[in-house]
C-alpha cells in the first residue's frame, strides 16, 4: 500500500495531464451545441445525443452544468465505449477465424438484409445471426469476470446468514451464470448460433435484454445504457467486414495456425497473447457500397 501510495501522484499526474489536453479539445464542441445552457435549465427538449442526456441529467446543478464537468462526463463515457467495442470486435474476428464454418452464413444474412434496407438500423436489426455471435463471444469471454457490481447501502443478511456490511461492494462471477450448462448445454463450447436456435425455440434471450442468464450488460435499471449503439456498431462493423473482406489465420507466429489462447489478466477481462495472426484479404465479389 505504501508503494502504491508513492506512485500515485507520478501515475496521476501523467492522467492529469491528458484529461486537460482533452477538456481544451472538447470545450468548444460542448459551447457550440445549440442545447447548451451553461446557467441551467429544467425545461429541456427531450435528448438526442449524449451530450443533450448529459446536460439533462445535471437537473439544474450548477456545478454539474459548469463546462468542466461535462466535458469530463464526456470523455468518461467515450473511455467506456471505445475500448469495450474494440475488445469485442477483436474476439469476434478471433472466433470467426477459429470457426470459417459459419461465415458463409453470416454473410448471406447481411446480403440479404442490406440490399432489403440498405446500410441502416433496420437491416442491422435484421442480422440475428451476428447477433448471436456477438452474444455467444460475449458468453464466453466476457469483458470482465466479475459483474454486474453493486454498493450496499445498508446492512443484509443473505437467506444462508451471510452478512453483507453497509458500504460493501457485491458482485458474482460472470462464469458463474455463463458457463451454466444447465442454461447453456456443453457450455465449453462455441456455438456460433447458439442464442439464434434459443430464440428460435421460444427462450428469447436478446442481446439487448438484461437478464440473469446473460449479464454482459449488466442487470437491472443500472444495466449498460449504451448496449443498444454497441450491439449496432459491432454488427456494422462485422457485416461490412465480412461482405468485403476474406480473413483467416495466419502461421507467422505459430505453425499450428491456431490462434493463442485467452489469459486472464489481473482477475477481470480475457486478453490474448501476442503471438496470433490474422490474415485479412479484398474480395473479388464484395459488395463495398
Amino acid at each position: 500500500m505504501l508503494l502504491m501510495a508513492s506512485l500515485a501522484p507520478f501515475i496521476l499526474s501523467g492522467t492529469t495531464e491528458l484529461v486537460n489536453a482533452a477538456v481544451k479539445i472538447v470545450t468548444p464542441i460542448v459551447e457550440r451545441s445549440k442545447h447548451w445552457r451553461p446557467s441551467g435549465n429544467a425545461n429541456q427538449i427531450k435528448a438526442k445525443t449524449s451530450l443533450d442526456w448529459i446536460i439533462d441529467m445535471a437537473d439544474g446543478d450548477e456545478d454539474e452544468y459548469s463546462i468542466d464537468s461535462v466535458v469530463r462526463r464526456i470523455l468518461h463515457l467515450s473511455l467506456a465505449s471505445l475500448h469495450t467495442s474494440s475488445i469485442t470486435f477483436e474476439r469476434i474476428l478471433y472466433n470467426l477465424c477459429e470457426h470459417p464454418e459459419c461465415i458463409s452464413s453470416l454473410r448471406e444474412e447481411a446480403q440479404k438484409a442490406i440490399s432489403e434496407d440498405g446500410w441502416s438500423k433496420n437491416a442491422l436489426d435484421k442480422m440475428k445471426k451476428m447477433e448471436s455471435v456477438i452474444q455467444e463471444t460475449h458468453r464466453l469471454m466476457p469483458l470482465s469476470n466479475f459483474q454486474p457490481g453493486r454498493l450496499m447501502m445498508k446492512d443484509h443478511i443473505l437467506h444462508d446468514g451471510t452478512f453483507l456490511p453497509q458500504g460493501t461492494t457485491v458482485t458474482f462471477r460472470t462464469d458463474s451464470v455463463h458457463m451454466d450448462d444447465a442454461v447453456y448445454p456443453d457450455p465449453d463450447r462455441f456455438d456460433a448460433f447458439r442464442f439464434f436456435n434459443m430464440n428460435l425455440q421460444g427462450k428469447k434471450n436478446h442481446i439487448t435484454t438484461p437478464s440473469r442468464n446473460f449479464t454482459t450488460f449488466g442487470i437491472g435499471k443500472l444495466a449498460c445504457p449504451g448496449r443498444f449503439v454497441a450491439s449496432l456498431e459491432i454488427k456494422l462493423l462485422v457485416s461490412y467486414l465480412l461482405l468485403n473482406y476474406d480473413i483467416k489465420v495466419g502461421k507467422r507466429y505459430t505453425n499450428s495456425g491456431i490462434l493463442p489462447k485467452y489469459e486472464l489478466f489481473k482477475g477481470s477481462p480475457h486478453v490474448p497473447k501476442d503471438t496470433g495472426e490474422i490474415l485479412i484479404r479484398k474480395r473479388q465479389d464484395n459488395m463495398d457500397n
